[in-house]
């Protein structure tokens, strides 16, 4: 009989270098392109495992550009429990192709961070998990970016190393 774990609240660093080694064991050339998150609540956790709900979740997006040879192959590492990790290395649902300087990584801001950064926000309804609070990092035009918003569409575009607005 299968048993589902008990829930955890989990921030993004949390499973970041998990992700990034499962990634690895699947296509060693692969990239960093994309973290997102979704029903992030107001201490940037996401409680995972949540019975019944499939919406909270860490997903991990990477990318191989096969050097320009060939097209790009993506592949995701998604957690919606907080233990397995689902691995898709033909994920078709990733549309970011800049990767993040791998010496950077770990310098980018930890989801608990940017939560506190977004509800200081004069005006902002504060993040509570709604499945419409969500996180996106990504790299755009080779500057990284953070894009937080929350369940009234308000939205806080941010540098994930410096904070600073953009």
């Amino acid at each position: 009989m299968f048993v589902m774990p008990e829930p955890k609240k989990v921030k993004m660093k949390d499973k970041l270098d998990e992700a990034i080694a499962k990634a690895k064991a699947k296509n060693p050339a692969c990239k960093l392109v994309r973290i997102f998150g979704l029903a992030i609540e107001s201490d940037g956790n996401i409680t995972l495992g949540q019975q019944g709900k499939f919406t909270p979740r860490w997903e991990y997006a990477f990318m191989d550009d096969k050097n320009g040879e060939a097209p790009a192959q993506f592949l995701t590492v998604l957690y919606l429990a907080p233990k397995v990790p689902l691995v898709s290395d033909n994920a078709g649902n990733v549309g970011n192709k800049e990767p993040f300087k791998e010496e950077t990584i770990p310098m980018i801001a930890d989801s608990s961070v940017l939560a506190s950064v977004f509800n200081i926000q004069e005006g902002y309804k504060h993040l509570n998990g709604n499945d419409s609070d969500s996180v996106i990092y990504y790299v755009d035009h080779g500057s990284p970016v953070v894009v937080i918003s929350n369940w009234n569409g308000q939205c806080l575009r941010l540098d994930p190393f410096t904070l600073n607005k953009k």
